[in-house]
């Protein structure tokens, strides 16, 4: 059984073991795939964004797994903690790739913030920077293996 308690602003959803079973069996018959997913509405099948078949998928996940899930827009400017955590860096390392990409902190108060679309700018760019760096080791990797041939 599901319940939705709806208060003004947060709406709490109760998930029963019932329904964790169901989600299991879902996971269960999905498997490992990340393709996109479908919605069948009254016989129009209406295909979901990726992100959103993504954001499913983890809410799934996690209910699996017993974790409690909080969904919560994502805010106009993060503080230089939250931007290290969102980009899976420290805070110190946050702030120098910060300077080093030309990041200018708001000053809100005497607090300092980032804009959350400058650090996922910034995110996505270190990614690829290590994408990039891994696939030149692979290459490299591959020339050794050619001549030990």
């Amino acid at each position: 059984m599901t319940m939705v308690l709806n208060g003004t602003e947060v709406s709490t959803v109760l998930v029963d073991q019932g329904v964790k079973n169901e989600v299991t069996n879902v996971l269960d018959r999905i498997g490992d795939k990340r393709s996109e997913m479908v919605l069948d509405v009254r016989g129009e099948r209406i295909p979901l964004p990726e992100q959103v078949s993504a954001l499913i998928m983890t809410i799934l996940e996690d209910l699996r797994k017993g974790t409690k899930v909080s969904i919560e827009e994502t805010p106009e400017r993060l503080s230089a903690s939250s931007a290290a955590q969102m980009m899976g860096v420290s805070r110190p390392t946050f702030i120098k790739l910060a300077k080093a990409n030309n990041l200018s902190p708001i000053n809100v108060g005497s607090q300092k913030r980032y804009l959350t679309s400058e650090v996922l700018v910034l995110r996505k760019k270190e990614r690829r920077k290590k994408l990039d760096a891994f696939q030149a080791l692979r290459d490299e990797l591959r020339q050794f293996e050619d001549f030990d041939s």
